[in-house]
């Protein structure tokens, strides 16, 4: 398997029902893509069980190659913490994740860009004597830049404040190379309801998702593609 389809609903201004797709694939030998339970993948939603994309599991910095389509990346911080994230398309945030919460009150987050193509999410284990794991983003196709006033960036590269962006390449598609790298996207319902990203080293962000399905807000994902 290696081309999937985010299915995302959301709420415009207003409380304007919207929705987009978003496309992501893995480049065929950098990376893969499964269901745990191992089970044959087959065309259309997943109803149930997670999906893991992943780096190659040997060697232990294999690169995982990643392709998006349909949406850009805004990164949020305030006074040196990061926030969360979102996927993001023609100024309107189409699913968020924050790293925020009172089950993860023991971490905290930062967010480093430095050099210009390369994005360093850190996080500190304030109960294991801040002991940081990390995730580096590459990016191999679009570009990266402020997204708005009040954006502020320390010469070590941290981002203090502000918000920064991973913009989509002219075609459309955006392109990024992580190493030795995990996530895990949990399925109920047809629904995505969590997400775990994982580095060399360990855990990097465990991010929910909350149950707004009342309001008509979901997120799905269904296979479009798989190897032969």
């Amino acid at each position: 398997m290696d081309k999937i389809l985010l299915g995302l609903t959301y709420l415009r201004p207003g409380q304007f029902p919207a929705s987009r797709d978003v496309e992501l694939s893995v480049t065929p030998g950098e990376g893969s893509m499964l269901l745990d339970p191992n089970t044959p993948p087959a065309l259309g939603t997943l109803q149930q069980g997670r999906l893991v994309i992943a780096s190659e599991s040997f060697p232990r910095f294999a690169p995982l190659t990643l392709t998006l389509a349909g949406a850009d990346l805004r990164f949020s911080t305030r006074n040196g913490r990061l926030l969360g994230f979102t996927l993001r398309d023609r100024g309107e945030d189409c699913l968020k994740l924050s790293c925020r919460g009172i089950y993860r009150a023991a971490f905290r987050y930062k967010l480093f860009w430095v050099p210009e193509n390369r994005i360093t999410v850190r996080r500190f284990n304030s109960l294991d004597g801040d002991r940081e794991t990390h995730l580096s983003l590459n990016v191999l196709k679009g570009s990266v830049g402020a997204g708005g006033p009040g954006f502020e960036k320390l010469a070590s590269g941290e981002v203090r404040w502000g918000s920064l962006e991973i913009r989509r390449a002219a075609d459309g598609e955006l392109k990024l190379q992580l190493h030795g790298a995990r996530m895990e996207w949990d399925v109920a319902g047809g629904t995505i309801v969590g997400l775990r990203a994982y580095g060399s080293r360990g855990a990097v962000g465990h991010f929910n998702l909350f149950d707004h399905s009342g309001a008509g807000v979901t997120a799905s994902v269904s296979v479009l593609d798989t190897l032969p």
